[in-house]
């Protein structure tokens, strides 16, 4: 059950008002092997981000004047990745250029948004050009933002806009492990998310070569490293049969069952006992 909650903004580049629902009190009923949280009614990673209806600015609500969260209100959301570092308010130093750049159309350029509302997916795209004007060299909130514009995508069965979001989020993946700025405990997630981000984009030998270097930035003897490295063994499996499926995150049992079955698998092979005989 997903629960709204009304608010309104208003565009610090055009001073527009309007209104947007804000959702509240939300539990995923599932997930995919690319952490999408998956929800029974409307998506609320849709409604996480808004477009200005005027001038196409596009954030999350706090960065629109009357979008923070105001003390005291509780934003129930478990089992929902958190968004990288969102941007609030534009500083008053950045507003002028960012008020420029919008006029002069390089916001919407390559697309027919002035003349149309966007999609879940293109706000997304829409902030990403947004946070890229206002920042440098800060690829991995940039990959967060494609990713879940990716999987708005997936939700409204549009397959090539969802290829296109994969594609520049796993290269901005990868740009973020270049800079050596991703920490230490979050680098075989990244690690993991773009290689699965490839396999779904159909770059069968980038998945195989990130899945490989998993294991190498996880603590196997963690929970959490042990489990990404299972998770990583399976997927890479995927990939190697070049299947770009969309697959359903396998729960803790299904994860050591496997594991289970491909150790008895290795033991039989280092006896040198044939796994076909009885």
């Amino acid at each position: 059950m997903t629960d709204f909650v009304g608010r309104t903004l208003r565009c610090p580049i055009c001073n527009t008002g309007f209104s947007v629902e804000v959702p509240v009190g939300v539990r995923p009923v599932a997930s995919e092997t690319d952490f999408r949280p998956v929800f029974e009614g409307p998506d609320p990673i849709a409604a996480d981000m808004h477009a200005c209806p005027r001038c196409r600015y596009a954030g999350y609500a706090e960065a629109f004047e009357g979008g923070a969260v105001e003390e005291g209100e509780e934003i129930d959301r478990p089992g929902i990745p958190s968004p990288v570092q969102p941007l609030g308010m534009p500083d008053e130093d950045d507003l002028d250029d960012l008020r420029r750049w919008i006029r002069r159309g390089e916001l919407v350029a390559d697309t027919d948004l002035e003349a149309r509302e966007p999609t879940a997916a293109e706000r997304y795209l829409l902030a990403t050009r947004c946070r890229d004007y206002l920042t440098e060299d800060d690829p991995l909130p940039l990959a967060d933002l494609y990713l879940r514009g990716a999987w708005c995508a997936r939700a409204a069965g549009d397959s090539a806009t969802e290829g296109d979001l994969l594609g520049e989020a796993v290269d901005l993946y990868d740009a973020a492990l270049d800079t050596g700025k991703v920490p230490t405990n979050e680098k075989g997630r990244v690690i993991y998310l773009a290689a699965e981000l490839a396999r779904r984009a159909g770059d069968f030998g980038a998945a195989v070569d990130l899945f490989g270097q998993v294991d190498a930035n996880v603590e196997l003897d963690e929970e959490e490293g042990l489990r990404l490295h299972r998770l990583a063994r399976r997927m890479e499996a995927l990939a190697s049969v070049q299947s770009d499926v969309a697959a359903r995150m396998p729960d803790d049992e299904e994860l050591e069952a496997a594991a289970e079955s491909e150790d008895l698998l290795w033991r039989e092979d280092e006896d040198g006992e044939d796994g076909d005989e009885d």
